[in-house]
């Protein structure tokens, strides 16, 4: 564009601030020949400086066509208007389908963890006889018919395996004072057979000493890797009894708000359909209901008469809404 070109639009511009003109009219004023004026008006308009409108004229009894011009008009303030709502409106469906997709991949995220740690029983399983005991009870039949008889054959070697008291007295001194096998329960099961003895907020696996399993002394400092690798963040003593539990992902640690870890449950027959029950010890600030294995009515006769996978385990996670329920029958 040359500057004279530049000069006349300035001109024609400048022109038509005041409202809109003939042709005639700005054409006067730029002192343009006829083809450069409207080749430059046309120029303007692509550009979108300019509207054009074309309008019938009486001229001494002879209608005629004139030219006018004019500058784009303002958006007026419905326009503004309709304008904010429409992105109002898109703003909305997006952030819907965002929070929609982050729902959905932590769900794809949740089931897939929890399919990764059924892997991990079965493996320790193959590696130990059994799928291990989860605390769901404190009976003194528990104790002698159920977890010292597993411990005996996971840990063949073991020579503490012999009595409760005894496992439990030695836990006690090579993991910590703080550490009471009585307190484990199913929340934290998962994390101790799985990933062995606990540590500075963390789990270290177990001992590759056979006679000494759950040395955490440091005077055996070869270890069995874990059976899983938890995701060290998402552990947490919550109920403050020094056995870690494992979170699902999403929990907001140290909040004060609901936390509900994993719950692993050995499903074997039982004296009752009625235990276990895990409650745990969650934040007071609200209730995350209970986790219990879930039962089938083989009879029909609407009475829960055997465990769902019977001799085998369940997995509970409270889900995205951070909630058990409180019917598994």
């Amino acid at each position: 564009m040359t500057s004279q070109t530049a000069s006349n639009k300035e001109t024609i511009l400048d022109s038509l601030k005041s409202g809109e003109m003939p042709a005639k009219q700005l054409r006067k004023q730029t002192r343009m020949g006829l083809a450069p004026f409207y080749q430059l008006m046309s120029s303007l308009e692509d550009q979108g400086f300019v509207r054009k409108r074309i309008v019938d004229k009486n001229v001494n009894g002879t209608l005629v066509q004139e030219h006018r011009y004019r500058l784009p008009a303002a958006f007026t303030l419905v326009e503004i208007l309709i304008v904010i709502v429409i992105i109002g409106m898109l703003m909305a469906l997006i952030v819907t389908a965002v929070q929609k997709a982050r729902l959905t991949a932590r769900y794809a995220q949740t089931t897939l963890e929890l399919n990764s740690i059924a892997m991990s029983l079965d493996k320790f399983k193959d590696s130990r006889g059994n799928y291990p005991p989860d605390f769901g009870e404190s009976t003194v039949g528990y104790r002698d018919n159920v977890l010292m008889p597993f411990v005996r054959s996971a840990f063949p070697r073991y020579t503490q395996a012999d009595s409760y008291e005894n496992f439990r007295n030695n836990i006690f001194s090579r993991v910590g004072t703080s550490y009471d096998v009585d307190r484990l329960d199913p929340g934290e099961a998962l994390v101790f057979w799985l990933g062995g003895i606990p540590r500075m907020g963390s789990v270290i696996g177990f001992s590759a000493n056979p006679d000494d399993p759950f040395a955490n002394d440091g005077l055996q400092p070869q270890r069995i890797s874990k059976y899983y690798d938890f995701d060290p963040t998402r552990l947490s003593d919550c109920d403050l009894d020094g056995w870690l539990e494992y979170y699902p992902p999403g929990s907001r640690l140290g909040t004060g708000q609901l936390a509900a870890p994993i719950v692993y449950f050995a499903v074997r027959p039982r004296a009752t359909l009625a235990d276990p029950l895990y409650t745990g010890r969650f934040s007071t600030i609200v209730s995350s209901g209970f986790a219990r294995p879930y039962t089938l009515d083989t009879n029909n006769d609407n009475v829960s008469d055997t465990w769902i996978k019977d001799n085998s385990f369940q997995i509970f996670t409270a889900g995205l809404d951070n909630d058990y329920g409180n019917d598994h029958a």
